[in-house]
């Protein structure tokens, strides 16, 4: 209840009431729900802060990351650089071949001997089209071997220069085959017979003649299935 007092000037007092109960329960409503609400916003202010430190911490830990991503590219790119050098650029000439005998991979030291560029080979000539005639049939005449045991050694070759000059190389190839035993693709290296006829006028001590010698022997195996056997002297 809450009382009021006026004087009407007429010598008498008069008194006025009013119940407030209902507008004390609205206020202390009002109150509740303003001290609710502070909190409300204090909590969702400590959850923003929260959050906001965490995605601060993943942010550089994202970072760092991503640093260090870039450090590992750049050393893979490095050692990719040195191998792709080693592959391309080595003294020997590499390439690979299909099942069908067309060259899908070779490196700059072959294109180099042949004389061509990569987009005038690879996915376009087939290997036997870079031999004469009779390399020709003498590598066709492997293909069964290599096919029966996936490994040629030392196959003696003449292959001609985009200019029409032949040189000799020594094939070696052996066979990638999938996890069901099929042919992928051939993993070959030649070797330029470069300086042989120096070779064949060199005598022993004893003066025996020595040879350069490729027979067709069969290749050893090591271990691993790889091949031992190289171009060798004999007297």
């Amino acid at each position: 209840m809450s009382s009021n007092f006026s004087n009407l000037n007429d010598g008498c007092i008069y008194s006025f009431l009013r119940d407030v109960t209902e507008d004390k329960k609205v206020e202390n409503e009002l109150h509740q729900h303003r001290r609710r609400l502070e909190e409300l916003v204090a909590r969702r202010t400590m959850q923003v802060d929260t959050q906001a430190l965490v995605f601060e911490s993943a942010n550089a830990n994202l970072s760092s990351k991503l640093d260090d991503c870039r450090k590992t590219g750049r050393t893979l790119k490095k050692y990719a650089d040195q191998f792709a050098d080693l592959y391309n650029n080595a003294p020997c000439g590499y390439h690979s071949l299909d099942s069908d005998g067309v060259v899908i991979q070779i490196n700059d030291t072959g294109l180099k001997w042949l004389g061509l560029t990569r987009e005038e080979v690879v996915g376009k000539m087939r290997f036997s089209e870079l031999l004469t005639p009779t390399s020709r049939k003498t590598f066709q005449e492997s293909c069964q071997r290599f096919k029966a045991c996936g490994l040629v050694c030392d196959l003696q070759l003449e292959i001609v220069h985009k200019d029409g000059a032949n040189f000799s190389v020594l094939l070696s190839t052996n066979a990638i085959r999938d996890a069901a035993d099929r042919f992928v693709m051939s993993r070959s290296v030649m070797l330029k017979r470069v300086g042989v006829i120096a070779v064949d006028n060199v005598r022993a001590p004893n003066g025996a003649q020595l040879s350069y010698t490729t027979a067709e022997t069969p290749c050893p195996k090591g271990e691993d299935g790889t091949s031992a056997a190289y171009p060798r002297l004999v007297m």
